[in-house]
């Protein structure tokens, strides 16, 4: 019985051009559904094993339709599997670039108040160190956006990105990766950032720089 889903999910997946992208996702939130009607949806193997079903063909749904897969995910899958499925999307950058821009957005209010913890000791405060982990893991998540920004050229979204959440970037990466990619104005914003005004100056001249040496050599 319990591997009835898992068959049944194989078989949408497989004959989707005729059953259609929408019928399969209004499928599999109906079974979802089913699966949590008595409550205790989380100990449910059923439910547990086509869920586990539905993460480990994550490219094959993302290519039917990434945007109901991403809504899939965002009404059953809270709070687990999160790492899984962005390993998951890692073939496609487009498509896990959009779920970490969802999960981003979601995370907008543990941004605006987990500052908060930081003005108390964490080596004393339980609750402190539990917001240093969370710090640590939204730090993760915005480089893995970040690279994913240099990746599919948004370059232009990067310096948006920092000015909104600059104190969860480690500062010294980005600085490398903005210099190594060219993204000279979230450099020289990084630097002045940290106060280091002589580097955004340097940075500042050193393309000025480049630029007159290209002109020069076009003429």
């Amino acid at each position: 019985m319990q591997k009835q889903y898992v068959d049944c999910l194989k078989v949408y997946i497989d004959n989707a051009k005729s059953i259609g992208e929408l019928k399969i996702f209004d499928w599999i939130n109906a079974q979802l559904v089913k699966l949590s009607i008595n409550g205790k949806k989380e100990d449910d193997p059923k439910f547990k094993e086509l869920k586990s079903a539905i993460v480990d063909n994550t490219m094959k749904l993302a290519e039917l339709s990434i945007e109901l897969l991403i809504k899939l995910f965002d009404q059953w899958y809270v709070n687990d599997k999160k790492s899984e499925i962005i390993a998951k999307l890692e073939p496609n950058p487009e498509f896990q670039y959009r779920y970490i821009e969802k999960l981003l957005k979601d995370k907008n209010s543990q941004f605006n108040t987990i500052d908060d913890a930081f003005d108390t000791n964490t080596s004393r405060n339980p609750k402190a160190m539990t917001n240093v982990e969370i710090k640590q893991d939204l730090s993760n998540l915005l480089m893995l956006h970040f690279d994913l920004l240099i990746k599919l050229n948004k370059k232009n979204e990067i310096l948006k990105n920092l000015q909104k959440r600059k104190n969860y970037y480690p500062i010294d990466e980005c600085i490398k990766k903005c210099i190594d990619n060219h993204i000279v104005d979230c450099g020289i914003y990084l630097y002045k950032s940290i106060g280091d005004y002589s580097k955004a100056m340097e940075l500042t001249l050193s393309e000025l720089k480049k630029g007159f040496d290209e002109l020069y050599t076009t003429k």
